[in-house]
Parts: C-alpha cells; sequence; structure tokens
C-alpha cells in the first residue's frame, strides 16, 4: 500500500488482501503468439541448456590452472568465484587468466 492509502485507511472494516483471499501481488498473464492479450508476448524458441558453475575456489593462486582445466572439461559458460583466503599483496586474477 501507499502511504497515501495507509493514511485514508479505514482500520475498523479493513481486511488484508490474504484474508479475503485475495493474491496480492498475481503474476502476469503470458501471451503467447496464438492468444490475445494486454500483457506482454512469449516466443516460444529452442530450449537450450546453460551450465553455471558457483565455488568457493579457496586460494585461487595456487588453483588457477587446475580451475581453468575445470571450466574447459565441464563447458562452463559462467562462473561466479568467492575467495575466502585473497589479501591485498595477492595479484588478483583477471578475466584474460582464466581463459584457455
Amino acid at each position: 500500500m501507499s502511504r497515501k492509502q495507509v493514511e485514508n485507511l479505514n482500520r475498523a472494516s479493513w481486511q488484508c488482501l490474504g484474508c479475503q483471499n485475495i493474491e496480492a501481488n498475481p503474476r502476469p498473464q503470458v501471451q503467447t503468439d496464438t492468444d490475445e492479450g494486454d500483457n506482454f508476448k512469449v516466443r516460444k524458441t529452442k530450449v537450450s541448456s546453460l551450465n553455471i558453475l558457483q565455488y568457493n575456489i579457496d586460494s585461487i593462486s595456487s588453483k588457477l590452472e587446475e580451475f581453468k582445466m575445470l571450466l574447459k572439461e565441464e563447458g562452463i559458460e559462467i562462473f561466479l568465484l568467492q575467495e575466502t583466503k585473497l589479501i591485498s599483496k595477492d595479484n588478483k586474477p583477471k578475466y584474460q587468466d582464466l581463459q584457455s
């Protein structure tokens, strides 16, 4: 609710949407190529896979070559790394360092 709506609220008779069995934030209706509607269109496309890796590398300096091999062998397209042992004097690897 906006602040204006809250200020004008009759607290004696107001009921939340959940108590009224009304969904507060309904999902938008999807319009396919064959449906008519006002919200948005979704095109049917070919489904493909995407390989994502999330990893706490725990000292990237000593594992850089091993990590590059893993990316190549597993066909990883997106990776997110956490580094718990990086200190300010360490050289931070660049994306180019990870490309084979």
